[in-house]
């Protein structure tokens, strides 16, 4: 399968981003009407690099892994990689769901959920005609105005969000198996009951503002 990877680093010293967070995805049509061209840019407060990625597709989801690494350098960086993707089967309707994942440099990706710092997902109908675009404001990450307490906890946690759109709140255990899913009522509460998990550490997936973050939850017995 043919790859391409392009890696464009821009420095711009300004606040921006805490962690690596995606601010573009554009999917084009190629020549092939079974290919499209993923093009997915992220951003971080210093200087980050790509190291690798992969890819699956299941059940007309593609997810796309990519894998980060940061150094020392100051100013806010932007990496944008390039991918062809053959699809199985056209005329259908596809989700493309990108994870971002940060390492640390000289050590293989492992594409841990703990590492996972940011998603998006777009859906597409194939054949493409024209490009499908995502693109994510210049602010800086949301994920550090929201607090989860307590934490640790034994029965229950609150999430404090200023967020209204608040949505699709789901627990993952280490292994990343999902082992929990909030219904709506449950988030806007906001408490939520986690008294029959056993002890130990947690992931929390929610949606804010069209976007996917994660916060970690330990919680004790």
């Amino acid at each position: 399968m043919k790859k391409f990877i392009h890696i464009f680093i821009l420095l711009i010293f300004c606040t921006g981003y805490s962690q690596f967070v995606i601010t573009e995805i554009i999917i084009s049509p190629t020549a092939a009407e079974n290919t499209i061209n993923v093009l997915v840019t992220t951003g971080h407060n210093h200087g980050h690099f790509y190291q690798e990625e992969v890819y699956d597709i299941n059940n007309n989801t593609i997810t796309l892994k990519i894998c980060l690494f940061g150094n020392a350098a100051t100013g806010v960086s932007y990496v944008t990689t390039e991918r062809e993707i053959v699809l199985p089967t056209i005329p259908e309707n596809y989700s493309l769901v990108c994870e971002v994942y940060e390492e640390i440099p000289s050590l293989p990706c492992e594409f841990d959920p703990e590492d996972m710092t940011d998603s998006a997902t777009l859906t597409f109908s194939a054949p493409l005609e024209d490009d499908v675009v995502l693109n994510v404001p210049n602010f800086d990450h949301p994920e550090e105005e929201i607090s989860i307490y307590p934490n640790p906890t034994a029965k229950e946690f609150f999430i404090e969000s200023p967020f209204a759109s608040l949505q699709n709140i789901v627990l993952y255990d280490l292994q990343g198996k999902q082992v929990k899913t909030f219904e709506q009522e449950e988030i806007e509460t906001p408490r939520f009951d986690v008294s029959e998990l056993p002890g130990g550490v947690y992931f929390i997936a929610m949606e804010v503002e069209g976007r996917r973050l994660v916060k970690k939850i330990v919680v004790k017995k």
